[in-house]
């Protein structure tokens, strides 16, 4: 029989908040069925992506799913592969002058050194400078990833040359 402080915790235990979902690497395939059904894997309906140290949304925890470090600081190599800092080459967009695309060595500088400041624009104030070009091609070339290619005080970018589809950018 139990006792009443047995109860109490029982009952105390029903009403806390739902558990985190717990970081891991574990990849095998005992531990994944556990936590999901296997077909759900098979859609990219199922794949979420979310900031390493943010509040992760209530769906994740009461869903249950896994969740993989995939930043540059993941010790399982097969997640390394996934970071912005390693990922690449990636193909951007065709050079103005001749028509070859620009290409970054890694996803990371790829986003960054697409970013427009206004110290590389043109005597507008908005069209990007030939200086800007210059930078934005070091950058790209570089295989060293650039979180902050201007510092972390740096102002924000007016704006990005990101195309959102191949016939974004004339």
């Amino acid at each position: 029989m139990a006792s009443a402080t047995q109860e109490e915790d029982e009952h105390s235990l029903s009403n806390t908040k739902p558990k985190q979902v717990k970081q891991t690497n574990l990849g095998d395939s005992i531990h994944s069925q556990l936590n999901r059904h296997s077909s759900l894997l098979l859609s990219l309906d199922h794949i979420r992506i979310f900031a390493l140290r943010r509040p992760k949304p209530e769906c994740i925890t009461n869903e249950n799913w896994l969740v993989y470090n995939v930043t540059s600081t993941t010790k399982e190599k097969w997640c390394l592969e996934f970071s912005p800092f390693f990922l690449g080459p990636i193909e951007l967009y065709p050079n103005h002058n001749d028509g070859q695309i620009f290409i970054a060595k890694n996803m990371e500088n790829a986003w960054q050194f697409c970013k427009v400041y206004k110290p590389f624009t043109d005597t507008d104030g908005y069209s990007p400078s030939e200086a800007y070009w210059q930078w934005a091609k070091n950058g790209w070339n570089d295989t060293k990833p650039h979180r902050f290619p201007l510092g972390r005080r740096a102002n924000k970018p007016l704006y990005s040359l990101w195309p959102f589809y191949q016939t974004a950018v004339h």
